[in-house]
C-alpha cells in the first residue's frame, strides 16, 4: 500500500511543482549517477551477494565502469525484515572499501542512520551522507554540523516512520502525501540551516517507493 501511495500518477510532477514553490533547493545541477552497493545480509535485492571483499570490490568496479559517479555504500538494511547490526558491524563492512576507493580519487556516499558510522564516514573523507530517517535525530545533526559550510553534501530522504527499525504501516494517501512531504522536508532545513549547513549541502530525496 505504502509503495502505491508514494508512487501514485502526477507524484513526480508535482513534487517538482512544490519543490520551486517552497524553494527546497534553487540551484539546476547535471546528473549525478549513484551506483549503489549494499553490504549486508538482507537487503531487498542483493542482500549476502557482495559481503566479500572479493564481491564487493568487484560490484565497486563494475558499477564505476557502467558510469556511476559516485558509489553509494549501504552495510545496514532498510528492509523491514532486517536485523539492525549495530555500529561497530556496519562500520568493519564498509571501512575498507571506503579507504580503497577514496585512494582511487572515487567519490563516496555512505547510507547509515547511525551516528557513530556518520561521524566516521566523514573523518574518513566520504563527500555524501544519506540519511534514510532525514536526520530527524540530534546526535547524527550534530555530527554533520561539524562540516558546515564544506563541500560535503547530506540527502535529506523522507520518512514517515522516523525510528531506525522501519514499519510497513503508513498515515499517507494519495491525497495527503504531497504535502507531508513538503512539510517534512521545509522542517528539516530549518533545523540543518539553524546549524550553519549551507543549502547547497542539502539534497532532498521523497523516498519514491520506500520510506
Amino acid at each position: 500500500m505504502l509503495y502505491e501511495v508514494i508512487t501514485s500518477i502526477g507524484f513526480v510532477s508535482e513534487f517538482l511543482k512544490m519543490e520551486s514553490k517552497y524553494h527546497l533547493n534553487s540551484a539546476t545541477y547535471s546528473p549525478t549517477i549513484f551506483g549503489v552497493l549494499n553490504i549486508t545480509e538482507d537487503s531487498f535485492s542483493d542482500g549476502g551477494k557482495y559481503l566479500t571483499p572479493k564481491a564487493f570490490w568487484k560490484k565497486a568496479d563494475s558499477l564505476l565502469v557502467q558510469g556511476a559517479d559516485v558509489i553509494d555504500i549501504g552495510a545496514q538494511s532498510s528492509n523491514i525484515r532486517a536485523n539492525l547490526v549495530g555500529f561497530e558491524i556496519e562500520w568493519m563492512r564498509m571501512k575498507d572499501l571506503i579507504s580503497g576507493l577514496l585512494a582511487k580519487g572515487v567519490r563516496i556516499s555512505v547510507d547509515s542512520f547511525q551516528p557513530k558510522v556518520i561521524a566516521n564516514a566523514l573523518d574518513a573523507g566520504v563527500e555524501f551522507i544519506n540519511h534514510i530517517r532525514g536526520f530527524v535525530d540530534g546526535e547524527s545533526v550534530r555530527e554533520i554540523s561539524k562540516y558546515a559550510g564544506t563541500n560535503r553534501k547530506f540527502i535529506v530522504m523522507y520518512s514517515h516512520n522516523h525510528a531506525n527499525r522501519p514499519d510497513a504501516q503508513s498515515h499517507l494517501t494519495p491525497q495527503n502525501v504531497i504535502f507531508e512531504i513538503v512539510k517534512f522536508f521545509r522542517e528539516r532545513k530549518k533545523v540543518l540551516l539553524n546549524e550553519g549547513i549551507t543549502q547547497e549541502q542539502l539534497i532532498f530525496d521523497p523516498g519514491m517507493g520506500f520510506s
